[in-house]
């Protein structure tokens, strides 16, 4: 299981494999199984309600243009396909997390078919149909990718790993991006080990991002760290 929201007509999940929608009642009497996909992996990894029933993002290797690409579903109150878009060009471009805006969604993730090298963090934003707005990628030579992001008033904030900045290996990273997809600002945290952010939330006055931590020698720790509105660590 990928993700688990509770909404108030109950429970909504969606699994990786062959893409799945599962959703329950409040009693936990199964309500709706269906699964999506073609011959090959693919995965959700992300789902939101929507006006017309629910909202799923992942990638898949079954359908797109290249190895993987992100993919967007939206299906009816009856499981029934509405509408899906893919994302991406000829190589992996993975979706990882979605947020709804009020005209559309965010996708976050990464790509190694556009930007720099290896892979870059990876944004798409899209209008209700989940028609492509635009695309951006964030990052260097080595490897990026966000695991996470969130709304704010005017944009977003991200989350996930960066191999091109930072101390050594990967460490966390934070972007901040406007509606348009510009960067604000970015800021990195860890030490020689690996460090990856994998959840974040907007506070009043800043960010809570939590994640996983390396660099103390030892095996992964579970990391939690907080932010000002600038990135600064409190």
């Amino acid at each position: 299981m990928v993700c688990l929201s509770l909404f108030p007509a109950g429970i909504t999940m969606a699994s990786a494999g062959t893409l799945s929608a599962l959703t329950q009642n409040t009693q936990r009497t199964t309500q709706l199984n269906n699964t999506f996909g073609g011959p090959d992996f693919d995965r959700g990894w992300s789902i939101h309600p929507s006006e017309d029933g629910i909202v799923l993002a992942g990638w898949t290797a079954s359908f797109g243009r290249g190895k993987s690409d992100g993919w967007m579903l939206s299906l009816d109150n009856n499981g029934q396909e509405l509408w899906n878009h893919t994302y991406g060009s000829k190589d992996n471009d993975r979706i990882l997390a979605m947020e709804p805006t009020p005209d559309g969604y965010i996708l976050a993730g990464y790509t190694a078919s556009y930007g720099a090298q290896f892979t870059d963090l990876w944004l798409v934003r899209t209008d209700k149909q989940g028609r492509e707005l635009w695309n951006k990628t964030y990052g260097g030579i080595d490897y990026d990718q966000g695991w996470a992001i969130c709304t704010v008033e005017d944009g977003f904030a991200v989350t996930g790993l960066t191999a091109s900045y930072g101390a050594s290996n990967s460490n966390l990273w934070i972007l901040r991006i406007d509606g348009q997809g510009h960067e604000l600002w970015n800021v990195t945290f860890g030490g020689r080990g690996c460090e990856t952010g994998f959840a974040i939330e907007a506070l009043p006055d800043g960010f809570a991002v939590a994640g996983y931590y390396e660099s103390c020698g030892g095996p992964y720790d579970l990391w939690i760290l907080t932010t000002d509105g600038d990135g600064n660590l409190r």
